[in-house]
Order: C-alpha cells, then sequence, then structure tokens
C-alpha cells in the first residue's frame, strides 16, 4: 500500500461523489481511501457506501461528529501507506496529481511534504480563477521566508511522507481550525517542504466555507500557528508584523470584516 488518502466528510452529499471520482480516476491506483463519515446528517453516508460496494480500495469509518482535527487523526492512525494525502469532500483532484507527487517524492528522498498549485472554483465547479490568490511558493527556502505572511499549502493538495508521524505526531487537536497550518510549521522544523508549480487540484469556494462562516476562529488559531513558526524556525523579532491584520480581524465587528471582504 502506497498511499493512504484520508478525507473527513460532514454533510457533503453535494459534493461528495464529484470529489471521490476525481480521486478513483487517478492515473495512479495504489492508495487506501480512508472515508470517515463525522456523523452526517443528510445522505453522506449513504453515497459512501454505495462507492464502497464498487471498489475495495475504499475504508468507511462511521462516527459521531467530532470536529475535522479528530476525525482526521482517527484516519492518520488507520492509514497503512507510506505517503498520506489530504482532500476535502468539496474539493477535486486532477487525474495526475498522485503520480507526480509520489515520483518527485520518490526520487528526493531529502523532501517529505509535498503541496500543488490549484484552481479555484464556485459552488457548480466553474473555474473562478485559473491559478489561486496566494503565492505559490516552490522552493524550501521561499517558503521558510514566508511562512509567517501566510500558509503555503493548500491542505486538499499535500501529501507527504507517513514517517512524520513517529517524530511529529498527529494533528494538535487544539486547533479546531487552520490545523494543517500548524501541522505543516512543526514538519517544516525538521524536514523539507516544497510546491509543484502546477495545476493540480480545484479549491471550492462558497459562502458556506469554514474559512468565511468561522474566520474569526481561523483568526486566532493561525495566529498561534505564526507564533509557533517564529519560535520552531527561529525567526526575527520583526515578523511579529505578519500577525497586525489576523490581530484586526479577530477584533474587528463581523460585519465590518463582511464589508472589507466584499470591497476584495
Amino acid at each position: 500500500m502506497i498511499i493512504s488518502i484520508i478525507v473527513s466528510i460532514y454533510n457533503s452529499d453535494k459534493t461528495l461523489s464529484t470529489m471521490i471520482d476525481s480521486v478513483l480516476n487517478q492515473t495512479y491506483k495504489e492508495f487506501e481511501l480512508i472515508l470517515i463519515n463525522d456523523g452526517s446528517t443528510d445522505n453522506s453516508l449513504d453515497i459512501i457506501k454505495e462507492f464502497a460496494k464498487k471498489d475495495i480500495r475504499i475504508v468507511i469509518i462511521d462516527k459521531k461528529n467530532s470536529g475535522l482535527t479528530k476525525s482526521l487523526n482517527i484516519g492518520l492512525k488507520k492509514a497503512n501507506g507510506k505517503y498520506i494525502a489530504r482532500i476535502d469532500a468539496d474539493d477535486i483532484w486532477y487525474p495526475t496529481k498522485l503520480e507526480k507527487q509520489v515520483e518527485f517524492l520518490e526520487q528526493n528522498q531529502d523532501y517529505t511534504l509535498i503541496g500543488t498549485a490549484y484552481n479555484e472554483i464556485d459552488d457548480n465547479g466553474k473555474i473562478i480563477y485559473k491559478k489561486q490568490r496566494i503565492p505559490l511558493l516552490i522552493t524550501d527556502e521561499e517558503i521558510r521566508e514566508n511562512i509567517v505572511k501566510f500558509n503555503p499549502f493548500f491542505h486538499s493538495s499535500v501529501m507527504f511522507r507517513k514517517k512524520v508521524l513517529e517524530t511529529i505526531g498527529f494533528y494538535n487537536e487544539e486547533f479546531k481550525y487552520t490545523q494543517d497550518y500548524e501541522y505543516w510549521v512543526r514538519i517544516m522544523s525538521k524536514y523539507k517542504v516544497t510546491n509543484i508549480d502546477e495545476v493540480l487540484a480545484s479549491r471550492r469556494y462558497s459562502d458556506d466555507m469554514i474559512s468565511i462562516k468561522k474566520e474569526k476562529e481561523q483568526r486566532m488559531y493561525a495566529i498561534k500557528a505564526k507564533l509557533l513558526a517564529i519560535k520552531l524556525l527561529k525567526k526575527s523579532i520583526l515578523e511579529y508584523k505578519y500577525l497586525v491584520n489576523d490581530i484586526l480581524v479577530f477584533m474587528l465587528p463581523q460585519e465590518i470584516v463582511n464589508a472589507i471582504r466584499k470591497t476584495k
């Protein structure tokens, strides 16, 4: 078993089939797809059961709702693969995504984590941006240089070596949101990382996104992740300036935050 793909699912029946199809249609076939139903109340569980009847690579974990971070850790503990890949239930992969990431990691043993560029799509799957608005950082050096400015990896694009569990451990369950940002920081404290300069995934944007509905909480956890980066990666005191925007969003009334977002 080469890759364990981990998906936490909560009330995602509108986008779930499209996501699963994009995984099963990968050119690289040696994987297990771990689908964790996190207490969904819609048709999500029925959908994944139907897929599991047709593909023996699918593993279903059905559990009471406990949130994304705890669900991901359950998936990591279940994983049998040499590599771990992540995708959210509303995102999409392009067919050669896994193949290209495995090829890179097999040929570059000094790297442990790799992400990709991505498109941004709307609820209907229409492309909003052909390449993400956030700058794509490629080299380990430039990712380290900018890690306190923003999260340089799209969670649904990332693949990393399972061996990090032995040294880094699991996602920090104190992080309800932005758990990936904090995890990347810890991985970077010991290993080299990179992004592929090729669009191999699509990220879905909607008004129901956690990053919009729970923006204040997201910012709070982002501040914690940035503080950890400054500490573990021995950053200059000047890096604290990159926390200012997060602090302002966290402190401002939500209606003002919403108004500012609409002007962008």
